[in-house]
């Protein structure tokens, strides 16, 4: 009950907007933490972690009309997209890196074009499918596991156990049009 209650507390106190999507957004949030093994305190951190690094790669010039992305989860930050040069992409790593409490980056960023309209809206109906692939899949909580697509290739990130890597690696692979999964989970027993 406490955990609830901590919660809709910090729910109420980092939301803005009307309250109807503050009551949706609640308790959509409400239900992920509540499947999520990290601590709140953790939970706040990624939360600042990902605002951080976002702010820091989209204020850089050298960075501008590049297509990153990023994810944190327990201090681990995932970037993906694409840049134009190698440079730029070791730039977005040591900005990221340089984040307090970052305690890992994983550099999946390729020196390419940016995708087209359509292959990012492929690459978020491959998410969709995979999420729902999870959800259905016995002893897995689908907002355990965060999930990246870029271009048909599928980042699974999460705390999970050996057999819940399993299942959800095994689940996102059977997901039509994914290329590849990427697993970068962390073990619990």
């Amino acid at each position: 009950m406490f955990k609830r209650c901590l919660i809709t507390v910090f729910l109420c106190l980092n939301l803005s907007g009307c309250i109807g999507a503050a009551v949706v957004a609640g308790g959509a949030a409400a239900s992920v933490i509540l499947y999520d093994e990290r601590p709140l305190t953790t939970i706040a951190a990624d939360q600042t972690i990902e605002h951080l690094a976002s702010k820091a790669v989209a204020q850089n010039e050298t960075l501008k009309h590049t297509n990153i992305s990023l994810a944190s989860l327990n201090h681990r930050v995932l970037l993906t997209g694409q840049v134009y040069s190698t440079s730029q992409r070791v730039l977005a790593y040591r900005l990221v890196k340089s984040v307090p409490k970052v305690i890992q980056v994983y550099n999946q960023i390729v020196v390419a074009t940016p995708p087209s309209a359509l292959s990012a809206s492929q690459d978020s109906w491959i998410t969709g499918k995979v999420r729902f692939g999870l959800l259905n899949t016995h002893a897995l909580h689908s907002n355990q596991i965060r999930i990246t697509t870029e271009n048909g290739v599928v980042y699974l990130m999460g705390i999970l156990t050996p057999t819940q890597q399993k299942l959800a690696t095994n689940t996102a692979r059977k997901v039509s049009g994914v290329r590849k999964v990427v697993t970068l989970f962390e073990t619990i027993h």
